[in-house]
This record gives C-alpha cells, sequence and structure tokens, in this order.
C-alpha cells in the first residue's frame, strides 16, 4: 500500500490539513476509487473504511489485489473539524455557508479543451488521454 498526502489550504499560519488516500495494487489497469464521509459528519462511512482498510491491508499482503484500489477514510478533514456549540457541522463550509458537495470546479470544458487534439475512435485511447490531463 502506498499512502498519499494531499496538502489542503492552511486555515491559520502555523497549521496544516490534509487529505489521505491509500493506494492498493498497480496502477494502469482497473481502477476502483472509494472515499468516505465527503460531508464528514456522515461517521458509518469512516467505520466501514477503516473496516475495509484491514481488508485491503490483507489482501495486499497477499499480492491478491489485480488492477488498483484507491481509499480515501476521510474526504472531508476540513468538515470534520467543523463544531458550533459542541454540534459537528460538517457539512457547510463554517465561513462561507457552502456545502462542502455543491461548489466544486468544474474540469470538463479544460479537460475537453486540453484532449480535443487527440481523441479518436478508440475509447481506451480516449480515457488514457483525459486520465493523463
Amino acid at each position: 500500500m502506498q499512502v498519499i498526502r494531499h496538502p489542503l489550504l492552511s486555515p491559520a499560519p502555523g497549521t496544516h490539513r490534509e487529505l489521505v488516500s491509500l493506494h492498493y495494487g498497480e496502477p494502469g489497469g482497473q481502477k476502483a476509487y472509494i472515499q468516505a464521509s465527503l460531508h464528514a459528519d456522515e461517521l458509518p462511512g469512516m467505520l466501514v473504511a477503516h473496516h475495509l482498510r484491514r481488508l485491503l491491508n490483507e489482501l495486499d499482503a497477499a499480492g491478491q489485489i489485480s488492477g488498483e484500489i484507491i481509499l480515501v477514510p476521510m474526504a472531508n478533514p476540513i468538515g470534520l473539524s467543523q463544531f458550533v456549540m459542541h454540534g459537528h457541522q460538517g457539512r457547510f463550509e463554517l465561513t462561507t455557508g457552502e456545502n462542502f458537495n455543491r461548489h466544486y470546479p468544474d474540469q470538463i470544458a479544460n479537460v475537453a479543451e486540453a484532449v480535443a487534439s487527440d481523441l479518436g475512435p478508440d475509447a481506451a485511447a480516449n480515457v488514457a488521454a483525459c486520465a493523463a490531463c
């Protein structure tokens, strides 16, 4: 398993946050992406991811994973840290009130423009061109 730490914007000087992704198997073939707790206060998903991680560790150690599995056990570390008067407020960004699952950049147009000249009749090649972007 490979652990990748993706740094997030710092909420204040001297602090940091990160998103952790766990990568099993080998990239390049079929891929499964699993994430939990996008809204942060969805704790059952984190519990399932915790148990899934243990099983994936065993399968990976035995060389029984074909393709690639990416597990993000906690997809919203910012929301997980947000409490107001002892109540978890993980679904909304406290500064703006925006729902974490509603305001994210749509990159489709950018990817389409970047790969337009590389696309053709081969679907697998098209997927690879988009993934490389």
